[in-house]
């Protein structure tokens, strides 16, 4: 495994720098970026406002920088519209989002999960691929003593042997990833994202691994903004008076929080339908969507159907050895024309762990 260039004080430190200052360092990273490529990046542009921010930024340094846009079909149509207003070359991957979800499966809880669970279904009578699903693997404590892993998803073990669809993490490297790498090969272009740190554990330890500018990743990229806060986003917005979609609403003081800011419309703009962080929701992006888009919200709930599973095998047994459901339903759940059926599968996940981990109705 890769050892952390950087440790988490370091990053708690530059989080906690002045405003102006993280401006600055942002810049620099920008320059290096550049500099080290001789110009030959791009801004993976998504529409959100975090890289409205990186993509003025690096058009105060470098105008011919091109931005690019991957058109899912999944995002705000307010996000889609002032994406095609910022002067970005726009693509689109060659599937839809309800095609990607029957071949790969539904993105619920989290990615971790998600592919904690898909890996888990495989068919393996040994358990190799369940470890973190069934609690098996322990890690040393300081005592001496062993304990469960921080990667321990047992919790979700009911939800991989009952749900009756398919469940994965792959829906983001089908319609985002593999698209923008395509453009990259046939461009010779290296990425700048607007992702930040403090936005997952994931994004948290690539920067511990690699800092912003991550030259010796397998896929080199840069994260200018990844020391930055959500606050700070919102606070250059607010002082360079910058446009950004209209669904975000207006920013305004956080009442809750000295120095802080706030928008009064949605926090995150990312996939509308995308399920990840759905349980751990205090306000429900579905219930949201709901009342600010009704028609996505039917599309995105109604509809599904059963088909025959076509990986279907009557001769896998019911368990596995270390006493795991196989994976094996005659039919699968999955979307039709009429919509997603994301309704069902929140249902399911409520029904087993309880009705309001997933608000939506």
């Amino acid at each position: 495994m890769q050892e952390n260039q950087y440790t988490k004080r370091e990053l708690t430190q530059l989080q906690a720098l002045p405003f102006e200052e993280k401006v600055k360092l942002s810049r620099a990273r920008i320059r290096e970026w550049i500099d080290a490529y001789d110009g030959k990046v791009y801004v993976s542009y998504s529409g959100g406002k975090d890289s409205t921010v990186l993509l003025h930024l690096v058009r105060q340094i470098a105008p011919e920088v091109p931005a690019v846009f991957s058109n899912t079909g999944l995002e705000y149509p307010e996000v889609r519209t002032f994406a095609e207003q910022m002067g970005v070359t726009i693509i689109r991957p060659p599937k839809t989002f309800a095609e990607v979800v029957r071949e790969e499966g539904y993105p619920i809880l989290s990615k971790n999960i998600a592919s904690a669970i898909l890996q888990a279904r495989k068919f393996d009578m040994t358990g190799k691929n369940r470890r973190y699903m069934t609690g098996d693997f322990r890690v040393m404590r300081k005592d001496g003593s062993l304990g469960r892993s921080m990667f321990d998803k047992s919790k979700w073990q009911r939800l991989a042997e009952l749900g009756d669809f398919r469940i994965s993490d792959r829906c983001c490297n089908r319609m985002k990833k593999q698209p923008m790498r395509k453009f990259e090969r046939e461009h010779g272009l290296h990425p700048m994202l607007g992702t930040m740190a403090e936005e997952g554990r994931l994004r948290e330890r690539a920067w511990l691994l690699h800092g912003c500018n991550a030259f010796d990743a397998r896929h080199a990229v840069s994260t200018p903004l990844a020391f930055w806060r959500e606050t700070d986003v919102l606070r250059y917005i607010r002082v360079m008076h910058l446009p950004i979609a209209s669904v975000y609403g207006e920013i305004i003081e956080d009442p809750n929080c000295k120095n802080c800011l706030k928008l009064t419309g949605v926090d995150r703009t990312g996939c509308v339908f995308c399920g990840f962080g759905a349980h751990m929701e205090h306000e429900g992006r579905y219930l949201r969507l709901r009342e600010t888009h009704p028609r996505l919200y039917r599309y995105c709930m109604e509809g599904g159907h059963f088909v025959d599973n076509p990986d279907y095998d009557p001769s896998i047994p019911e368990t596995a050895t270390d006493g795991f459901r196989n994976f094996n339903p005659k039919q699968l759940w999955e979307p039709d024309n009429r919509g997603l059926g994301m309704g069902y599968v929140f249902e399911t996940v409520n029904r087993l762990y309880g009705k309001t981990l997933i608000p939506y109705k």
